[in-house]
């Protein structure tokens, strides 16, 4: 091969090298200089009071105030929206699965307030997601107790979010909203008690936090017993079982049983001796 032909084979490769880069540089550009998506999160805000006086529409179409829709109960507050295409789902199953596998009923130990943080929702569509959830429901006595909700007032849902310190944020370019996962269990009077973080909250953690929720007031007193043994972790979200409450409370159940025995015991010494000693017989005069 000559010097001409090597010539402009080495201009044909540099050619090629350069219009490589004109494309691909762009890409690299976009990747490096592309914005890092929210950060949302739950902040958590315990004993928090959320603002009952808050108006929203239910799926009936009806406006409806928060402090309206407790009845005195305990509530599990969700905060979705029913046209996300993937994470909200997911945390309404979770939150299906969970009131399925409790004891109790919704609408009669507790409440479920589910929101929608998209004014763009109404409520034919809250309408049609609270059918769709209650067909797989265990009973039909739910339905008066879960409330699905919309507003096209952002300020109220907004407050809403922020009493429980719930984050959210539109993204324009993809038209959906990041939001953060996960439920809250709120007072009778609405003051933020429990929060539980993820899509799947285990019906034993639910269950103590509606009971903590309520001050003792719904559950059983084996329930009550229960809970001296696990205690809320805020960090995250669950109950644990806690070993020396459990062995106090093994210990005394141990003293009060041995205490049993004994009295048992010595009742059963103290009649056999009654048994056993002789009726003296006064003489006669």
């Amino acid at each position: 091969m000559n010097a001409s032909c090597t010539t402009h084979l080495s201009k044909a490769g540099l050619i090629l090298a350069a219009a490589f880069l004109c494309l691909c540089v762009p890409s690299i550009a976009q990747v490096m200089t592309a914005p890092e998506p929210p950060k949302v999160e739950i902040v958590q805000k315990l004993e928090g009071q959320v603002p009952m006086d808050l108006t929203f529409v239910d799926e009936s179409g009806d406006v409806v105030a928060l402090k309206d829709l407790t009845q005195g109960k305990p509530t599990v507050l969700a905060l979705v929206y029913y046209e996300c295409p993937m994470l909200c789902g997911e945390i309404m199953q979770g939150m299906l699965k969970a009131f399925n596998d409790l004891e109790f009923t919704i609408g009669e130990e507790y409440q479920v307030i589910t929101v929608s943080f998209n004014p763009d929702e109404n409520h034919e569509l809250a309408a049609l997601k609270k059918k769709n959830m209650l067909e797989h429901y265990k009973v039909s006595a739910g339905a008066s107790g879960w409330h699905f909700l919309t507003t096209k007032d952002e300020n109220n849902v907004r407050a809403l979010a922020d009493a429980v310190g719930f984050q959210y944020q539109y993204l324009p370019s993809v038209d959906q909203y990041a939001h953060a996962s996960g439920i809250m269990v709120l007072t009778p009077a609405g003051k933020v008690s429990r929060y539980f973080y993820g899509i799947e909250y285990p019906a034993r953690d639910l269950r103590f936090g509606l009971i903590d929720a309520a001050d003792g007031k719904i559950g059983s007193l084996a329930d009550e017993i229960l809970l001296l043994c696990y205690r809320y972790d805020p960090a995250s979200g669950s109950y644990g079982f806690v070993v020396m409450s459990a062995i106090r409370i093994g210990g005394l159940v141990t003293v009060a049983f041995l205490g049993l025995l004994v009295g048992g015991y010595l009742f059963k010494e103290f009649r056999e001796r009654r048994r056993a000693t002789p009726t003296r017989i006064a003489p006669s005069s």
